[in-house]
């Protein structure tokens, strides 16, 4: 009886399509064992439509990896051919890429190059990110010269925070092209968000825009709207204050997409209007000099009360005139100082530190320089 691994050796398009793993011969591509005595079971199998189409996506697979990898001056090898469809198969199947490690085993003992297989970290930093450049480039072969539309979707996630969808729309197929969690949702960031995913779009004119919140008729009234339907606060004159609000900052985003994409002569004013921010630079201005004026006034006053506490009246000068007999003593005894503490509490600002401080600038600091 024929072997398998001489079946295998028999043609080049055997070597090809087979591979051999503990006597028996496996399908590269169908990965299964193949009946090996007759050579008409071999044949057969070659010719099967199953067989043809694992064949052919086999190869599409390599040539996208290929075409993504050369542009970057990678070389793809088998062992980072099966890394890169594992990672492919398990983001597609939304499992995680932790639970290969617990797969290892498996791996080893039924797949073919099972021992290729690297850990879960290595994957998801050296492949998770091929596989978004592939992905990429598919997204942006599909786009190239169609007529596409530009669908912004503003929702939350559980944990409340703003999420911006980006969807390609064309020849009645829809793409998510970005997500994007953002802290303020306004007409700036969002199209800063759209600016930076035409690359997908070579071609800034084929690009039409549609922002899913404003598809409605905006002629209908605003408190029929389903998002306010159960509010208890708003007012009719309120919901047409916050539409119009709305509508503004749509077309203050148009005018901006249009003036970066389209060259557009004119600047346009993100933020807010030329009015809003002359009036508020007149209210800074004003409140500036207001601040400037309150400090000179209350550095004046300041300095006016240091001066004038700093003269003695006769009064004063006639009580302090005790420390005379203290002149030639290197220090004051406590109880003398508290003694005229009380004689001066009659008057304004006299303390211990302060009498000891007018006794050594009158006759200790004299005495001490001579």
């Amino acid at each position: 009886m024929v072997s398998a691994a001489e079946c295998r050796v028999e043609t080049s398009e055997y070597k090809k399509n087979f591979y051999v793993d503990g006597q028996k011969l496996f399908c590269e591509f169908c990965q299964h064992v193949v009946n090996h005595t007759r050579k008409s079971i071999v044949d057969s199998h070659l010719k099967s439509e199953k067989h043809k189409a694992n064949v052919n996506k086999a190869e599409n697979l390599k040539s996208a990896c290929q075409t993504t990898l050369d542009t970057a001056n990678i070389k793809i090898n088998d062992r980072e051919l099966i890394n890169i469809a594992l990672v492919n198969a398990f983001t597609k199947a939304d499992i995680p890429l932790y639970k290969i490690d617990k797969l290892k085993s498996f791996f080893l003992e039924y797949c073919k190059n099972g021992g290729a297989i690297t850990s879960s970290n290595h994957l998801r930093v050296k492949y998770l990110p091929k596989i978004f450049d592939i992905e990429v480039s598919k997204l942006q072969n599909l786009v190239k010269d169609k007529q596409i539309s530009i669908t912004i979707d503003e929702t939350t996630d559980a944990c409340s925070r703003a999420v911006i969808h980006i969807l390609f729309s064309f020849n009645n197929y829809t793409k998510l092209a970005k997500t994007k969690f953002i802290t303020t949702v306004d007409s700036t960031s969002i199209a800063q968000l759209i600016i930076k995913t035409l690359q997908f779009q070579a071609e800034n004119e084929r690009i039409s825009f549609i922002i899913s919140e404003f598809t409605e008729e905006r002629d209908s009234q605003p408190e029929s709207h389903t998002l306010f339907a159960k509010t208890t606060q708003l007012t009719t004159a309120r919901y047409r204050r916050m539409f119009n609000c709305y509508q503004s900052d749509i077309d203050k985003m148009n005018k901006l997409v249009a003036q970066i994409i389209h060259n557009s002569a004119g600047k346009v004013k993100i933020e807010r209007d030329e009015l809003d921010l002359i009036s508020m630079k007149a209210a800074k201005r004003s409140k500036l000099e207001k601040e400037a004026v309150q400090t000179v006034i209350v550095n004046v006053e300041e300095s006016r009360k240091l001066r004038i506490s700093h003269k003695i009246n006769p009064e004063e000068k006639e009580i302090l005139l005790q420390l005379e007999r203290y002149k030639n003593s290197p220090l004051l005894p406590k109880e003398f100082v508290n003694k005229l503490v009380e004689e001066l509490s009659s008057y304004e600002n006299w303390t211990s530190k302060r009498i000891r401080d007018w006794w050594y600038n009158k006759y200790r600091r004299p005495l001490l320089n001579t």
